[in-house]
């Protein structure tokens, strides 16, 4: 019975040894202007080279991420050939599935050894500690210093505690409105004086 078993198990893992779904990869470079990056699964050490970086985006915006060497990734892997798509080629497709070849970067990957903070000194508070709420979503660094929240409870907050500051940039103009009679107006405030409009 024992034979069997092997017979079977080792079946079963020469038929799954080749076929890819997904896996957590390391980024070894990435094309910022392309898109893409070359990638080394963990653990194994497999190399991938030229992987589609997946985004949020449409025929004219985009959303980019900043991929660096050494962050990890999500990888998944096209159930079909995905080299004519990619390059808008007219050659047939193949009947390659669920190979290494097909892959694609879908997202970061956190390690459960690198938590982001909980806290974050807010020099704009007179350097007091405050708790950042996890239901809040976060656009940010992930040091905390420069962040885009948009709260649970309500309102959005632009944080740059940085010596870069924020900044806008607009030539043909920028335009506030807090009008409504039942609002506050806009108030504008520094380190000795504060203005409301």
């Amino acid at each position: 019975m024992k034979e069997a078993t092997d017979f079977f198990n080792d079946f079963r893992n020469s038929l799954i040894a080749g076929l890819y779904t997904s896996a957590i990869g390391q980024i070894i470079s990435y094309d910022a202007e392309k898109m893409q990056a070359d990638v080394k699964l963990v653990p194994g050490g497999d190399l991938i080279t030229a992987v589609p970086v997946a985004t949020i985006q449409t025929s004219k915006f985009v959303m980019r991420v900043p991929y660096q060497k050494g962050d990890y990734v999500m990888v998944s892997f096209s159930m079909r050939d995905i080299d004519s798509v990619m390059h808008e080629d007219t050659a047939p497709e193949t009947d390659r599935m669920a190979s290494i070849d097909d892959a694609i970067v879908v997202c970061g990957i956190n390690l459960f050894t690198r938590p982001l903070p909980k806290t974050h000194v807010d020099v704009a508070d007179n350097n007091n500690e405050i708790t950042l709420n996890p239901r809040d979503l976060l656009i940010a660094s992930k040091d905390m210093k420069t962040r885009f929240l948009l709260s649970e409870a309500g309102g959005i907050k632009m944080y740059d505690d940085t010596a870069a500051g924020i900044e806008i940039v607009a030539p043909l103009g920028v335009t506030i409105r807090a009008d409504n009679p039942k609002g506050n107006g806009v108030k504008i405030t520094g380190m000795s004086r504060g203005e409301r409009y």
